[in-house]
C-alpha cells in the first residue's frame, strides 16, 4: 500500500483518506505501542486549554506510560450513529490498570462530515458513551473499561470544526466528559522520526511511514530559514512573494518584521494537486 502511494499508483489520493488509515496504522500495529502510537496519542491537544491528551489523561490518574499494548480496531460500526475510523484499545500487561478506548477519526484534506444534528464528531461521541455494546466488533462492544476522549487526526489545525461538535454535543445530550483533542500528522512524522534512531527492530516500518508522510507533505514543519544572498542577488524586476531587495539576515525576527501583512478570508476549503511533469 505506502509504495503505491510512493509510485504514484493510488488515484485521488486527497480523498483516499481510507487507504491512508490502512496504510499508516496498519504499519503501526507492527510496533511497539510505545515507540510512536501512544507518544503520537499523548501530543493530542485540547484546542481551547492547549493542554496535551497525556498531561490531561495524567489529571485523571490515567497514565499512557503505563500502557504496553494497543488493539486497534478499523471502521468498527454503530447501525445508526456511524463508523469512526479507529478505536484503539490500550492496556497493560499489569492486570491492574483499567484498559483506556479512544476513538480516533482521520481526515487528510476534507473537513468533517456533517454539521449540527449530524455533526460526526457528535456522533461518534454519543455512540461511545451510550451505545458502545450497539456497535458491530465484539472487541468493542464487549469493551468493559474506561472511555477517553476523541481524537481528532488532521493536517492542520482543527479548532473551529472541533468547537462547532463541542457545542452539537452539549446541545444534543447536554454535558461533555471529554474535550475532543486534535491531533495534526506532523505530530506523527515527528515521532517516527525520534524513535527511528533508536528502534532497529522496527527500522523498515518506520522509514516507509517516514518516506509516505514526506510524499503527502504531512511531515513536522521545522520553519523557514532566511533566503540565500545569492538567490536574492538573481531577483530582479519580479520579485517573489517571499524575497525583497533588501540583504538576507541571520536575525530572522528582523526579515520577517520586513515582509507585509496580507488578509487572506477563508471562504471556503480549496486544494490543488500538483501534476508531474
Amino acid at each position: 500500500m505506502i509504495q503505491g502511494f510512493l509510485r504514484g499508483k493510488i488515484p485521488e489520493v486527497e480523498r483516499m483518506e481510507d487507504a491512508l488509515t490502512s496504510a499508516v496504522f496498519g504499519r503501526l500495529r507492527y510496533l511497539a505501542p510505545q515507540s510512536v502510537l501512544i507518544p503520537s496519542l499523548g501530543q493530542a491537544v485540547d484546542c481551547v486549554s492547549n493542554q496535551y491528551l497525556s498531561d490531561y489523561l495524567k489529571a485523571l490518574s490515567i497514565y499512557l506510560n503505563d500502557y504496553n499494548e494497543a488493539d486497534i480496531v478499523f471502521w468498527p460500526r454503530m447501525a445508526e450513529l456511524g463508523e469512526p475510523d479507529l478505536m484503539i484499545i490500550l492496556s497493560s500487561s499489569n492486570h491492574d490498570v483499567q484498559e483506556l478506548l479512544l476513538v480516533v477519526e482521520v481526515k487528510y484534506k476534507s473537513p468533517k462530515s456533517g454539521t449540527g444534528e449530524n455533526d460526526q464528531l457528535r456522533r461518534y461521541f454519543e455512540a461511545v458513551t451510550h451505545h458502545l455494546k450497539r456497535f458491530d466488533n465484539d472487541r468493542i462492544s464487549n469493551f468493559a473499561g474506561r472511555v477517553g476522549p476523541i481524537v481528532y487526526l488532521t493536517e492542520f489545525s482543527a479548532a473551529e470544526e472541533i468547537q462547532a461538535s463541542q457545542k452539537e454535543i452539549d446541545l444534543k445530550l447536554g454535558y461533555s466528559a471529554y474535550p475532543i483533542f486534535n491531533l495534526r500528522w506532523s505530530s506523527i512524522y515527528k515521532s517516527l522520526l525520534e524513535v527511528g534512531e533508536t528502534d532497529q527492530s522496527g527500522k523498515l516500518v518506520i522509514e516507509d511511514l517516514i518516506s509516505l508522510l514526506s510524499y503527502l507533505n504531512l511531515q513536522h514543519f521545522t520553519g523557514i530559514s532566511s533566503p540565500a544572498i545569492e538567490i536574492m542577488d538573481v531577483v530582479t524586476s519580479v520579485t517573489p512573494a517571499f524575497f525583497f531587495d533588501i540583504q538576507a539576515t541571520k536575525k530572522t525576527a528582523e526579515y520577517f518584521t520586513n515582509l507585509p501583512t496580507v488578509n487572506v478570508e477563508l471562504k471556503e476549503f480549496c486544494f490543488l494537486k500538483g501534476v508531474n511533469n
